[in-house]
């Protein structure tokens, strides 16, 4: 038995990658699940160095989890957030290496929580689930705050502003996209694209533009002050699950079901979207670190690429 078994009882990372992300010191965070065969849970692992991912004898910090892990993301260098498929949000501190603790397991949602997002203004997260409904969670208090109905279907994705700690947006299966701003008397304001497909993933280019991914493979970029203007191209032929923007590139970066990992530089104004890599399997999940894109998915692999400049990119693996 290894180190790392013997410690954590991690003996191989399952191969559906659904999660990554990278803080500021470069330690890549991975949540994946075992969602074939007799155990259906989950694993989560951090690599102090994301070119060593996902091999397991390079793993420096790991745990175990009994519910499959849907979305991870770091809330600073010390704790990651994760939530499950059991409804659960819960908090994970490094200790001394490879030891994780569970510092909190908050568990409100009926369903599965697909996504999360943390404030780093206001240390609270939001978080979707399956269960319709969105949740506030203030990490000061370690409980929710509030409870959000602003869809009739499952919610896939939500993100915070990354200005203001009062703002998030949320995309759901109902087909729309929701602003919801707390300042406001009436804080939720409905966008919708279009009856024939629905959104399922987003992120924030600036505080009044948004970037969303949908299940035909577009990607439109919503102006929250001239809602009348959506601009929308098609990016990949399958379903989108995870997009971002790359401020110093004026980039947005896609993961799909199609396989591939795609940017659409938002200077030039080019229709053409590039294929960075290719995974064998559905793309879950990609962070951005300096100049390095990092992408996830279900056949077990951890892609680098470097963000695409002047027409030119570099893979690797």
């Amino acid at each position: 038995m290894s180190a790392l078994e013997d410690l954590t009882g991690i003996n191989k990372i399952p191969t559906h990658f659904d999660s990554i992300d990278i803080n500021e010191n470069g330690q890549l965070a991975l949540a994946a699940s075992n969602l074939t065969g007799s155990f259906w849970n989950g694993v989560l692992t951090v690599f102090n160095d994301p070119s060593f991912a996902p091999n397991i004898p390079h793993v420096d910090y790991g745990c175990l989890n009994e519910a499959g892990c849907t979305h991870v993301e770091w809330i600073d260098n010390e704790r990651v957030a994760l939530s499950t498929d059991a409804g659960t949000v819960e908090v994970w501190k490094l200790k001394d290496t490879p030891s994780v603790e569970n510092i909190l397991t908050l568990s409100e949602h009926d369903d599965v929580c697909s996504s999360l997002s943390v404030s780093k203004q206001s240390q609270q997260i939001v978080s979707s689930s399956w269960d319709c409904c969105i949740k506030l969670w203030d990490l000061q208090v370690d409980l929710s705050i509030n409870n959000v109905i602003l869809h009739n279907d499952i919610v896939l994705d939500v993100k915070w502003n990354p200005t203001s700690p009062d703002v998030f947006a949320s995309v759901s299966r109902d087909g729309n996209v929701v602003v919801y701003d707390n300042r406001r008397e009436k804080p939720a304001s409905v966008c919708k694209y279009t009856e024939k497909t629905h959104p399922t993933c987003l992120n924030w280019i600036n505080e009044t533009k948004l970037c969303i991914g949908y299940d035909n493979g577009d990607v439109s970029i919503l102006d929250l002050q001239n809602t009348d203007v959506n601009v929308s191209f098609q990016m990949h032929k399958k379903t989108i699950n995870d997009i971002c923007y790359i401020p110093n590139l004026n980039q947005i970066v896609t993961a799909s079901d199609d396989m591939n990992v795609k940017r659409f530089d938002i200077n030039h104004g080019d229709k053409e979207s590039v294929c960075l890599t290719k995974h064998t399997d559905y793309v879950r999940s990609i962070a951005v670190h300096d100049d390095d894109l990092y992408s996830a998915g279900w056949d077990g692999k951890i892609l680098n690429s470097k963000p695409v400049v002047n027409g030119e990119h570099k893979m690797e693996s």
